[in-house]
């Protein structure tokens, strides 16, 4: 394999393209990395079904100081 070989980004990234046709409401399309997460209908937004933005590092896990509960 030549180290200098060219990747071809676009069909890469089209490999995983997603297509939504038709609304399910019992299961939400999520798209993300790991970290992130960004749940859509077939408007390709959150429009109609409430389905969420979600990510890893948006949680707190500890509890708040003392006396500001």
């Amino acid at each position: 394999m030549a180290v200098d070989a060219k990747i071809d980004r676009m069909a890469l990234v089209r490999r995983h393209n997603v297509t939504l046709t038709k609304l399910d409401r019992n299961m939400p399309m999520q798209v993300g990395n790991g970290e992130f997460a960004f749940g859509m209908d077939i408007t390709g937004l959150q429009t109609f079904v409430p389905f969420k933005t979600m990510s890893q590092w948006g949680w707190n896990s500890f509890d708040p100081p003392a006396g500001t509960n």
